[in-house]
C-alpha cells in the first residue's frame, strides 16, 4: 500500500494462499495463519501437556485437537465488521467538515499581509497531524477531524486568495476536483485499471517531493522570490511549471484515490472492525482534498496568464 498506517495493520493486507500449505497465508510477502473457528491454526503446535498431540504439515492432530488457549485472539471474526457504507460515511463527514472550516474560513478570516504567514502556520500543523496519524495503528475519528478542520482552514485561505484575484476560481476547483474523483471511481468500478506496490511507491515518493516542493515554494513567495508564485510562475517550454506539476500530481492523486478503493474492498473482505472505516475514510479523505488543492495551483497558474 505504501502506506504507514495500513502497511502494518493486517486488515488492510491482501490476503493469498500460500503454495503447498493452505492453511498459510501471505500478506505482502509475509506469511501468517490462517484464523479459524478456535483461533490461529498451528499445524506443528503441541498444547501444554500433550506431548503427543501434534501434526504434520497438512494431517489432522493426533489426541486431544488444539484448543484456543486465553489470549489468543480472532482477528478477522468480529461482532460487527465495516462495510462499504461505514467507509462512505466516515468520508463523508470528513469531507463535509473539510468543506464547512474552509467556508468558515472564508467568510471570517480577513485577507491580509498576514495570510501568507498563517497558511505556512497553518502547512506545519497539518504536517504534524498527518506525520501523528501515520504512527498510529489506527486513525481515530478525533486525529482525522483534526486534520479536516485544519485542512479546511488552510485551503480556505488559498481559496480566498485565489479568489480575490479570480473571481469563480472556487467553484471551478470543487468542478474540477468532482471530475478527477469521478474518473478515478469510474476506473475503478470499471476494473480497468488496478494499482501494484510498485507503483504505489513511486507515487509516495512523488507525493513527498511534491510536499517538499511546496514548503521551499512558499518560503520563496513569502519573501518576495520568483515572481508572483514563485517557481511555479517559471516557464517550461509552453506552459508554467506549476501547471505541469499540477496536472502530473492530479494524475498521481487519481492513481492514489484508486489505491483508496482497494484497500476498502480488502478491509471489507478481510471482515475489518467497524471502527477502521474513520482509517480508510482518512485515507480517500486526504487524497480528495489533494487533489483540490493541485487544481486550485492550475486554475491559479491559468489566471494568471
Amino acid at each position: 500500500m505504501s502506506n504507514p498506517v495500513l502497511d502494518r495493520n493486517p486488515y488492510f493486507r491482501e490476503r493469498v494462499a500460500a503454495p503447498n500449505n493452505p492453511g498459510v497465508y501471505q500478506a505482502n510477502g509475509q506469511p501468517y495463519q490462517q484464523p479459524t473457528a478456535q483461533g490461529y491454526a498451528y499445524p506443528n503446535y503441541m498444547p501444554q501437556g500433550q506431548p503427543y498431540a501434534y501434526a504434520q504439515p497438512g494431517q489432522a492432530p493426533y489426541g486431544n485437537q488444539y484448543v484456543q488457549q486465553p489470549g489468543y485472539a480472532q482477528p478477522f471474526a468480529v461482532a460487527a465488521p465495516m462495510t462499504w457504507n461505514d467507509a462512505l460515511s466516515a468520508t463523508a463527514i470528513l469531507l463535509a467538515v473539510t468543506v464547512v472550516s474552509g467556508a468558515l474560513t472564508m467568510a471570517f478570516v480577513p485577507f491580509t499581509g498576514l495570510t501568507m504567514m498563517l497558511m505556512m502556520a497553518a502547512v506545519v500543523a497539518v504536517i504534524g497531524v498527518a506525520i501523528w496519524a501515520g504512527t498510529r495503528p489506527m486513525v481515530s475519528p478525533g486525529t482525522a477531524i483534526a486534520y479536516t478542520v485544519l485542512e479546511g482552514f488552510l485551503l480556505g485561505l488559498a481559496t480566498k486568495a485565489v479568489d480575490a484575484y479570480y473571481p469563480g476560481a472556487a467553484f471551478q476547483a470543487i468542478l474540477g476536483t468532482l471530475i478527477v474523483v469521478a474518473v478515478a471511481v469510474g476506473l475503478y468500478r470499471s476494473g480497468k485499471v488496478r494499482t501494484s506496490r510498485k507503483g504505489m511507491k513511486v507515487a509516495l515518493t512523488l507525493m513527498l517531493a511534491a510536499i517538499g516542493y511546496g514548503i521551499v515554494n512558499m518560503v520563496l513567495m513569502a519573501l518576495g522570490v520568483g515572481g508572483t508564485f514563485g517557481l511555479d510562475s517559471m516557464n517550461v517550454g509552453v506552459t508554467k511549471l506549476g501547471i505541469l506539476l499540477g496536472i502530473i500530481m492530479i494524475a498521481v492523486a487519481g492513481y492514489t484515490l484508486i489505491n483508496n478503493l482497494e484497500t476498502v474492498q480488502i478491509a471489507v473482505n478481510n471482515r475489518a472492525p467497524r471502527k477502521f472505516a474513520w482509517t480508510v475514510g482518512f485515507g480517500i479523505a486526504v487524497t480528495v482534498i489533494w487533489v483540490y488543492s493541485e487544481v486550485l495551483r492550475i486554475i491559479r497558474l491559468f489566471g494568471d496568464n
